[in-house]
């Protein structure tokens, strides 16, 4: 069944959790800050729990002890794990938030170890890679993606974009047998999700999950956007598929 959460656009509160239970490693809520006030994350140790925030609407700055972050757009901030204490702030209106919390397995954890990150690490969205994928190489897709965290250099996490001009696009179906996936829809979409035997509108501001082993897909026709974000936990070392 498809699990999606519709985003609300009146009375938000300053913390939601979103979609509950539906991945046992994960656990996402949607922050809103307020001009005025000040968020402070709750920070984990490095590397055995992952934080990731997702600044999806308005202004402000994100700052550790050592660094300041101006949000002029969507961006992706990963804080340095306890290291540093964290303070985010808004500018003009209120800024909305998605906070990610991934606990990560052994393997996961030396994979951070050997990647050599140096964090807070702070990407907008429009500073990430664009690459191929087999599921928008049809000329037919009118789809692009792009990346923002690499394959396995944050441990089980990995995250990128896909983006169409408004028209008819599509991703063609895939299936991915490691990874449980959430997708967020970003500013203009309106599109089509398809899971399993179930389909769902999926737009800006909603946030799905998609289970490993699930086929999925999208589409829109000539009114429509795909402009999602995807962010998968690859769980190919965890103990209890090993088992």
């Amino acid at each position: 069944m498809i699990q999606i959460d519709k985003m609300c656009k009146e009375n938000n509160v300053s913390s939601i959790p979103l979609l509950e239970g539906s991945c046992d490693r994960v656990s996402l809520s949607r922050v809103e800050v307020r001009p005025g006030n000040m968020w402070e994350p709750e920070l984990y140790p490095f590397p055995e729990t992952t934080q990731m925030i997702l600044f999806l609407r308005g202004k402000g700055y994100v700052a550790a002890d050592k660094k300041a972050y101006n949000i002029c757009g969507p961006a992706l901030f990963v804080p340095g794990f306890d290291r540093e204490k964290v303070r985010v702030s808004a500018a003009g209106g209120p800024l909305v938030c998605l906070r990610i919390v991934s606990r990560m397995n052994e393997e996961d954890c030396a994979q951070i170890k050997k990647s050599h990150m140096v964090f807070p690490r702070f990407r907008p969205f429009s500073q990430a890679w664009e690459h191929t994928m087999n599921t928008i190489d049809d000329p037919g897709s009118n789809t692009r993606a792009f990346v923002l965290i690499e394959n396995r250099k944050l441990g089980a996490n990995n995250m990128g974009i896909f983006r169409s001009e408004p028209g008819i696009a599509k991703i063609n179906a895939d299936i991915l047998p490691a990874y449980d996936q959430f997708v967020i829809g970003l500013e203009g979409a309106c599109c089509t999700l398809y899971a399993g035997n179930e389909s769902a509108a999926f737009g800006e501001g909603d946030v799905a999950f998609i289970p490993r082993n699930t086929e999925f897909r999208f589409d829109c026709g000539e009114s429509g956007r795909i402009h999602h974000l995807w962010y998968s936990l690859n769980r190919a070392y965890d103990q209890d598929r090993e088992g």
